[in-house]
């Protein structure tokens, strides 16, 4: 198994580690008031994939592909709110990814296995904070992991943006603090999970 650390909470702009070096950094530019990409690049600043916001598209290795051509809602009774299927390409695996107790799971669908897990940044007042990682299993092909890890920063930003959104609507006055990003319960925010 092979474990990367962000060094940021936010992970769009962060260097990120393997065993405590930094592998591949993430950075993000933006237009006006909204995201135009998010590239990761290896230690040399060579980029190898990059999330294009406006174009809802990922790109890796050179190839552009749009999310509705490489995305699907699974058909299911239960609406799955943080729930998608993708697949680079027919040739490649397709993945389940899903957002479970506090963590994404990256499940292959043909077998089952799980590749690729991601623990979100988790803010704390009385202990220290969670970095957030994603883990990856091993033997997952290094185009599969690239791509991956596009998914998951991808569907972590937009859970992100959706509850801030929320906490937005359902904020009584614009005094009221907002609670830390990521945070799921009391519990968490506080240390006593």
């Amino acid at each position: 198994m092979s474990v990367y650390t962000f060094d940021d909470k936010d992970i769009l702009n962060s260097s990120v580690r393997l065993s405590g070096s930094i592998v591949f950094t993430a950075t993000t530019t933006k237009s006006d008031i909204d995201r135009d990409r998010t590239t990761i690049s290896d230690t040399n600043e060579s980029p190898i994939g990059s999330i294009r916001w406006k174009e809802r598209a990922l790109e890796l290795q050179g190839e552009v592909r749009g999310t509705d051509i490489i995305k699907v809602k699974p058909h299911s009774l239960i609406d799955w709110r943080w729930e998608r299927i993708w697949q680079w390409d027919p040739s490649r695996p397709r993945y389940v990814v899903k957002f479970g107790v506090n963590q994404w799971i990256a499940t292959e669908l043909s077998t089952g296995a799980v590749h690729a897990l991601m623990t979100p940044y988790i803010p704390r007042l009385l202990k220290d904070s969670t970095d957030a990682s994603i883990t990856f299993s091993a033997g997952v092909d290094d185009s599969d992991k690239w791509f991956l890890l596009l998914v998951l920063l991808r569907m972590e930003t937009r859970r992100i943006d959706s509850n801030r959104r929320l906490r937005a609507k359902t904020r009584p006055n614009s005094n009221t603090i907002a609670m830390a990003d990521g945070m799921q319960n009391a519990t968490t925010f506080f240390g006593f999970q």
